[in-house]
């Protein structure tokens, strides 16, 4: 997937994993793995609005 363009694998800076450590405490009932706070984080920071995955908790954090 990746050497066809279908998957892009992105470096995590750290103004993202400041997000991502304020997400996972803001959704500790949850809760939010870090999977899913670098998924929420990556995706806010860069303006991406469409996240594939299966995870039915990831509905709540939209």
């Amino acid at each position: 997937m990746r050497r066809e363009g279908r998957l892009i694998l992105l470096d995590i800076t750290a103004t993202e994993a400041d997000y991502m450590d304020g997400l996972m405490a803001k959704y500790k009932n949850v809760p939010m793995d870090l999977a899913d706070a670098s998924k929420v984080a990556v995706a806010d920071k860069r303006g991406i609005r469409q996240v594939f995955t299966i995870d039915g908790d990831f509905f709540i954090y939209v």
